[in-house]
């Protein structure tokens, strides 16, 4: 079901935007990490409870757990950045970073 594999990478972006492992997040939601594995690559689907502690440990709205269209387009901006890239000399790639390190 398309539901829960976009889910499952939403809330793995989430995750790992707050700089969480599987393991951690488990802990703080009080499930086992295979479920948190199960949820993130589409297995599971979290019940109500479980998306209610998701929202209160991210601190984020329910709409967030869901906002599936953010992380297409973030992936597809990401793999675009990455083909520029690819095309760059290594004089323009470290231009480049010293941009992205200055915004």
């Amino acid at each position: 079901m398309k539901l829960k594999k976009d889910f499952g990478k939403q809330l793995k972006e989430i995750r790992k935007s707050k700089k969480l492992t599987q393991e951690q997040l488990a802990e703080l939601v009080n499930v086992d990490t295979k479920h948190i594995s199960f949820l993130e690559t589409g297995r599971n689907f979290p019940s109500a409870d479980l998306l209610e502690k998701l929202k209160n440990v991210f601190d984020i709205e329910y709409s967030d757990l869901f906002d599936f269209k953010n992380s297409k387009d973030k992936q597809n901006e990401i793999s675009r950045i990455n083909n520029l890239l690819d095309n760059m000399t290594l004089k323009q790639i470290n231009f480049v970073y010293k941009l992205v390190l200055e915004y």
